[in-house]
């Protein structure tokens, strides 16, 4: 299903590269409308599979359907947007953390990519689902952080005793 980071699957390790990972994922499942247990994954082919390979052909291939259609006001502009955005979806799935883009690195260029395009007009739901989903890894990652603190202060505890 592609949902499990690599370094989570193998070793059981968190990191906040696997929360990036996780953010990719979201932002895939955002724009495609689909989920990576969506039944056209199956098999090898995997949700960032799938779009890796469409989106090199063609975004409009891999984003809903009810984004876009041909006959909008600057239909190149959106189409330029959407694929900006799954391209920072990619950066952040990379198989290995360390070719992943930073969380603070993706939020300059998706707010570079609003700032670009700030007057086109996107279908709102899509955009409030995209605003649900960044709520969501928000608190995924405060509450990691403050496992992280927990462990640290416990482990650190034990060596003072």
């Amino acid at each position: 299903m592609c949902i499990i980071t690599a370094e989570y699957g193998t070793a059981g390790i968190v990191t906040p590269m696997g929360d990036v990972y996780s953010y990719g994922i979201l932002l895939m499942e955002t724009f495609t409308r689909k989920k990576p247990t969506y039944d056209l994954f199956v098999g090898e082919l995997t949700m960032k599979k799938w779009v890796s390979e469409s989106f090199s052909q063609a975004v409009l291939s891999i984003v809903d359907a009810n984004l876009l259609t041909g006959e909008e006001e600057d239909f190149a502009g959106k189409e330029s947007c959407l694929s900006m955005i799954m391209e920072v979806a990619l950066n952040c799935t990379e198989d290995s953390p360390d070719e992943r883009i930073k969380m603070r690195d993706v939020v300059g260029r998706l707010t570079k990519i609003r700032q670009r395009f700030r007057g086109l007009y996107i279908a709102p739901a899509a955009l409030v689902e995209f605003k649900k989903e960044y709520l969501l890894i928000s608190s995924i990652m405060e509450t990691q952080r403050a496992l992280r603190v927990s462990f640290f202060i416990e482990y650190n505890a034990q060596d003072l005793l």
